[in-house]
């Protein structure tokens, strides 16, 4: 991809105003963006996000008439540029480039109705917004997001049912539903829309078992459907449902160790097995899973320090592993939940609207009641549970549909 940004500011050197030229290059830019946002250099892959947009902001101010390709072109800059701010956990500017993706794409839909490339690439946009709005606790918004996608993409199916490219992104899509409506408390059909997809990706596993991607949807639908599992009850279910998971990421990540989406994959089903072993009260193999994702997720951190998923996903081990060590040093255990605590402030800071990040600090806050009850703490106890109990009521007030608060609420 360098070789070929090299060749292309040669061409649009020698002829500025070719706009194929012009458009190439910014898709190229694009290639290096994802390359550098899947290491979790989000800086660089911003510079490239940035550099394509211009390139495709001059295409389309080339274009005189019928300048679909090009506004297509620059409604994926913006898609890719609010991929960088949501991880680096500036929401509102995410949700600003995605609306105005929607907007270019809703646009050129609307003149061109039975474009099925224009219909796709639409259904991406409306499926980032919704991953972004279940994110912000507005479950109901994510979930109409997805209903309204989903007619689109079945009837592209039936008139192409043999098209894996979008029966993968139907499996996706009821996956990502089934996921919010367990967030929204529909546990039953969350986990029927979770096994429709599973069943969906195995087939396409089957079809073609060297197709990683593949194997990647699989496994996060498999691991989503645990949560189902676990929700309802049946903790060895959901523990089965995580090591299958765990099984597709153990697989991948031995054929590209240095993979840093594997590498991730692999720490949330060690942290998912973490958490459903501590429920049915086995420590020994809760610490032993939460400490295989911790030296994952660190190693993430330190690599890239400005992901703020990876920042709050290790603050999350953090607290969960503190709370299993402090039964046998206290010491340990509530310097670990203190780190993961300290850790998830500063993201609620820096972006106050993100409801996971406010969710992992009210699980610090409750681990810290807990340690300090353990270390006969009482007044230690009471200002983290004060302090639990205010952030989870404002947050339930703000997402009234979402199964998680109530929960909390009830806890502290």
């Amino acid at each position: 991809y360098q070789t070929a940004r090299s060749g292309f500011a040669k061409v649009i050197a020698e002829a500025p105003n070719l706009r194929q030229a012009l458009l190439h290059a910014g898709e190229n830019q694009d290639r290096l963006g994802d390359l550098s946002r899947n290491d979790g250099k989000l800086d660089a892959a911003f510079d490239e996000y940035t550099h394509g947009k211009v390139l495709r902001q001059r295409a389309m101010a080339l274009a005189a008439d019928n300048p679909s390709e090009e506004v297509l072109a620059v409604s994926t800059s913006h898609l890719k540029l609010g991929s960088i701010a949501q991880a680096r956990g500036d929401t509102k500017i995410a949700f600003g480039e995605y609306q105005t993706a929607l907007r270019l794409r809703e646009t050129l839909l609307e003149s061109q109705p039975d474009n099925v490339e224009i219909q796709e690439r639409v259904i991406d946009v409306q499926n980032t917004v919704a991953d972004l709005q279940r994110q912000t606790g507005d479950d109901q918004s994510a979930i109409r997001s997805y209903q309204m996608a989903l007619p689109i993409l079945e009837g592209m199916l039936r008139r192409d049912p043999s098209n894996t490219a979008w029966k993968r992104m139907y499996g996706i899509m009821m996956a990502d539903l089934g996921f919010t409506e367990l967030d929204d408390g529909a546990f039953q059909s969350g986990l029927a829309e979770l096994e429709a997809a599973i069943s969906i990706q195995h087939e396409l596993v089957e079809r073609d078992p060297e197709n990683t991607s593949w194997q990647v949807d699989l496994s996060r639908s498999y691991t989503r459907a645990g949560d189902g599992y676990i929700y309802l009850g049946d903790l060895d279910r959901g523990i089965a449902s995580y090591g299958t998971a765990l099984e597709l990421r153990n697989r991948l990540a031995e054929q590209m160790p240095k993979s840093v989406p594997y590498r991730r994959s692999l720490a949330w089903s060690q942290a998912k097995l973490g958490n459903a072993y501590a429920l049915k009260n086995e420590l020994a193999k809760a610490t032993t899973a939460h400490d295989q994702a911790l030296a994952l997720r660190v190693a993430l951190v330190n690599e890239a320090p400005k992901h703020t998923g990876f920042r709050n996903e290790l603050a999350s081990t953090e607290i969960a592993l503190g709370k299993l060590t402090a039964t046998k040093n206290p010491k340990a255990g509530i310097e670990l939940v203190r780190s993961g605590l300290a850790r998830a402030r500063l993201l609620v800071a820096a972006d106050p609207i993100n409801h996971e990040w406010k969710e992992t600090v009210t699980q610090g806050l409750l681990a810290t009641a807990e340690v300090a009850k353990l270390t006969g703490d009482p007044a230690a106890r009471k200002a983290a549970l004060t302090e639990a109990l205010a952030i989870a009521t404002q947050t339930a007030a703000a997402a009234p549909h979402n199964a998680q608060w109530p929960v909390f609420l009830a806890e502290i």
